[in-house]
């Protein structure tokens, strides 16, 4: 009999999971007390929006949605405070350049669907996060390799090789800032570079800013400016710890941004995906500038204990929550031994193209982060 399910159904339907997660399974299965250092889930460990605050902008919010008029780009007042949103940080970016996402992953397919043809090239960050396979496969394109390089304790984009990677088929840059995992922010030397590159190739920018509002000190985010065509993607889910509310945006800019928005509302009319109450919510959610400061401070808090806890030399990174330490033994050993012999879970390197190194968050409370830390 014919299989119902096509090649990609068939690859995930009949995937294992990989040996770190059957072995925690194994090891929680007995009763022993396994630390869980990759887990990103903030309200797992007391990273949580404010709850009486978030009840209050909820009730607010809900007699907007009694009655059902949606807009495919999202409602106007939501979209008018992401554009108040960027203006705060010295953006310009019209609410009719705004389109609501239910999160950033999905966003990504909306872009690569809209700006690639089948067998069409996104050049995507190497290492990098282990999203983008997947959503080229939903999307029916191919992702190709651009590489950052070690440079003096941390990690910076290689320009000769992003320009190398530049093919006929190439129709869109992704750049992570801060990046997922390395933590490195794109410099404004580096966006000159990287907008010469896109101007030479007619290609666009994606620009995937999530982590944003979590660097390391104090210091001014550079972002993209006067690209052909741009757009970032960004939401509540990381900046507000609200993963589950799955409010998210894409916001476009550049001399084609208008046609590219109007394609992009046919995508989203074809689903309307966010839920109106998160759309309703959303004005009163991003005035609230205390929440992502808050958050900040907590993660750099607990970047600063893993940093001391930890005995391995730690890439230097500028934003975000993970973490990325050197071993000098095979990393897949190291990361069974860890959680076999220690009870600690963290990632191999390889799982984010990052050979050499094992991978975990700063997300877990301090009192979990030191005493891993200690374990390994």
């Amino acid at each position: 009999m014919r299989d119902f399910l096509s090649s990609l159904g068939r690859d995930w339907a009949d995937a294992e999971p990989n040996p770190l997660t059957a072995l925690k399974r194994r090891l929680e299965a007995q009763g022993h007390d396994v630390i869980d250092l990759v887990g990103a889930n903030p309200h797992e460990h007391g990273l949580v929006f404010p709850a009486d605050r978030l009840a209050e902008i909820a009730a607010l919010a809900l007699p907007q949605t009694a009655v059902y008029r949606p807009h495919p780009l999202g409602q106007a007042a939501a979209r008018e405070a992401v554009s108040a949103w960027y203006f705060r940080r010295g953006v310009a970016i019209s609410p009719e350049c705004v389109m609501l996402t239910p999160g950033t992953s999905l966003a990504y397919w909306y872009l690569f669907r809209v700006l690639l043809e089948a067998g069409d090239e996104v050049l995507v960050p190497h290492p990098g996060y282990p999203l983008f396979g997947d959503i080229c496969a939903l999307a029916g394109v191919r992702g190709r390799f651009y590489h950052l390089r070690a440079v003096d304790g941390g990690w910076r984009p290689d320009f000769e090789d992003l320009a190398f990677q530049v093919t006929r088929r190439t129709r869109a840059v992704v750049v992570v800032s801060p990046h997922n995992p390395l933590g490195t922010v794109f410099r404004e030397d580096e966006w000159d570079a990287l907008r010469e590159i896109c101007e030479q190739g007619s290609l666009a920018l994606i620009h995937d800013e999530v982590f944003s509002e979590f660097l390391v000190d104090d210091r001014v985010l550079p972002r993209p400016r006067e690209f052909p065509l741009s757009f970032s993607l960004n939401g509540a889910s990381k900046m507000l710890s609200l993963p589950g509310l799955k409010l998210g945006w894409i916001a476009a800019s550049g001399a084609h941004a208008q046609r590219a928005m109007r394609a992009l509302e046919h995508v989203s009319d074809t689903f309307l995906p966010v839920g109106e109450l998160a759309q309703a919510m959303a004005p009163a959610l991003l005035a609230e500038a205390s929440v992502p400061s808050m958050l900040a401070e907590a993660y750099r808090a607990r970047r600063r204990v893993a940093s001391k806890a930890l005995r391995f030399p730690v890439v230097e990174a500028e934003g975000g929550v993970y973490l990325c330490a050197q071993v000098s033994q095979d990393e897949d050993a190291f990361c069974e031994e860890a959680l076999q012999t220690r009870g600690v879970l963290v990632h191999p390197g390889h799982f984010y193209d990052l050979a050499g190194h094992f991978v975990f968050t700063c997300v877990a409370a301090p009192p979990t982060l030191t005493k891993g830390c200690a374990r390994l």
